[in-house]
């Protein structure tokens, strides 16, 4: 019987993106149905499950779970099924035509060279996705942190506007207010 992991042709190298609702994680591909992340550690976690941001406990040994916005993580090599648990996934190596592709041998080598490795997490600045780019294609990015703030930045405009609006428009009634007691006097 198939499984979701024969409907997807990875290969190793490759990119998993893991939809975990509000956020995504990423894995490397490393082959024998094992994949390569760096998850933060969650001193108050219990390993396997954690709570991920929408509030919901999903099976998982992924590390944005604990929503942390920066401290340690660990770079652990993991089966592929075991990371995914029951979410969505699929390969996604979306830098590559912009970017040249790292030899596979020496993505590979890197990756295996870093398990058990602790080093500093941040959601904004070194995450799972930026600690995957950075081995498959030598920069590490991180999109979803960019669609964030670009996300942050547009709400900020709007936000700005309703407050420009809402005070013009008491500043200007209280100048309609003062120019009506001038005449009346």
């Amino acid at each position: 019987m198939c499984d979701t992991l024969c409907l997807n042709a990875q290969n190793p190298g490759d990119l998993i993106e893991i939809q975990r609702g509000m956020y995504n994680h990423w894995a490397l591909y490393v082959g024998n149905d094992e994949v390569i992340d760096f998850t933060s550690d969650n001193p108050g976690g219990i390993s396997g499950v954690s709570a991920s941001i929408s509030g919901s406990v999903s099976a998982s040994s992924t590390a944005e779970d604990n929503v942390s916005n920066s401290g340690m993580g660990t770079v652990r090599r993991q089966k592929l099924k075991d990371v995914v648990a029951d979410d969505e996934w699929s390969v996604n190596n979306y830098l590559d035509g912009n970017i040249d592709v790292k030899p596979i041998r020496t993505i590979l080598e890197k990756a295996n060279e870093q398990v058990g490795e602790r080093k500093k997490y941040s959601l904004n600045d070194y995450n799972c996705e930026h600690f995957v780019t950075k081995l498959r294609n030598g920069i590490a990015v991180s999109r979803q942190v960019a669609t964030t703030i670009e996300i942050a930045k547009g709400l900020m405009l709007v936000i700005s506007i309703i407050a420009k609006c809402a005070f013009g428009d008491k500043k200007r009634r209280r100048n309609n207010d003062n120019h009506s007691n001038e005449e009346g006097s």
